[in-house]
């Protein structure tokens, strides 16, 4: 049992992936003439998890008095999770054959979430900001 709850694995965990999946497959299979159909699936899952980030991130950033490290460490591994797959979909689409006036249209939609996310990271984590000297310095 672990002590922060943050660190539990989520309910039916390894069926997410395949649910995943299974959408992408079924909406290339309702749409094969469309080959935005499953990037847009995978698209409107990504944003229903931003979605879902903000909500706990309110509870338990915004709303509790004191986070422990445990919570900002595992807000930020969730804010650089969500805007590492962003920019997963971002080089998906860049690599789909579709009209190309469609493309900047969800880059658009695409770049304003991640644009969000890199704010929030900024806002909280302070990146680049060094109060000491760097200590990998010497490894550099």
């Amino acid at each position: 049992m672990n002590l922060n709850p943050l660190l539990e694995p989520p309910p039916g965990a390894s069926f997410k992936d395949l649910d995943s999946t299974l959408k992408e497959c079924i909406a290339r299979f309702s749409h094969p003439k469309d080959p935005l159909a499953a990037w847009k699936t995978s698209f409107d899952e990504w944003i229903e998890a931003v979605k879902n980030f903000h909500q706990a991130e309110d509870r338990h950033i915004y709303q509790d008095e004191q986070p422990d490290e445990v919570t900002w460490r595992f807000h930020r591994f969730l804010l650089h999770s969500l805007i590492g797959r962003g920019e997963h979909l971002a080089l998906q689409l860049l690599s789909l054959t579709v009209a190309e006036e469609e493309k900047p249209k969800q880059l658009l939609s695409l770049d304003a979430f991640l644009a969000d996310l890199r704010l929030t990271v900024e806002t909280w984590h302070k990146v680049g900001a060094q109060e000491r000297p760097n200590p990998l310095a010497k490894y550099l």
